[in-house]
């Protein structure tokens, strides 16, 4: 889950994040704020990269799906299957 606060991206919840033993016992969930558990991503696509940038990226660095900004304010997520099909796009243009 990708957290924003007024538009702005701020990192994201993984469920990894929500392992027993990191969030204490006892506590609950419903109401625990997320803003301790969250981390920034590996990987934060800029809203102007070229499709084949974003690509490249999947491929060199395994990720299937990420956040994409502009600044650092959020307009998405892109997935691999997003970028996957070359045919397309019959010119290079912008993510956002």
């Amino acid at each position: 889950m990708v957290l924003v606060g007024d538009g702005m991206y701020m990192g994201v919840l993984t469920e990894a994040a929500l392992e027993p033993g990191l969030i204490p016992p006892g506590i609950d969930k419903s109401t625990l704020a997320v803003g301790p558990y969250v981390h920034p991503s590996r990987v934060v696509a800029q809203a102007n990269w070229a499709v084949e940038e974003a690509r490249e990226t999947v491929r060199r660095r395994g990720v299937e799906v990420f956040p994409v900004v502009s600044g650092n304010i959020y307009k998405g997520v892109l997935t691999s299957e997003d970028v996957a099909d070359p045919s397309q796009f019959t010119t290079p243009h912008p993510i956002s």
